[in-house]
């Protein structure tokens, strides 16, 4: 029997990121203060957090081709513009 290790594969200097939550082709990230919504293919499973922290991010990952896009402000960016 084999015994496989995980690592983590995010740089060591990203102090401030973390993955929130993932499901339905994409990822919710965050990066210091801000929360994105970013595209993942490979995310094929069910989301596990409600619909209402993703909407809360600050920007979403809009495609505009194939391979490029664009961010667009969000829920939690319009928010903190208004207060």
């Amino acid at each position: 029997m084999s015994t496989r290790t995980y690592q983590r594969w995010a740089p060591k200097h990203w102090d401030e990121y973390s993955l929130l939550d993932s499901g339905h082709g994409a990822r919710l990230e965050k990066f210091g203060k801000l929360t994105l919504d970013r595209p993942d293919p490979s995310v094929v499973w069910s989301r596990g957090r409600n619909n209402l922290e993703w909407r809360d991010a600050d920007s979403r990952f809009e495609p505009t081709s194939r391979t490029k896009g664009r961010l667009e402000p969000c829920g939690g960016a319009t928010q903190r513009v208004g207060k």
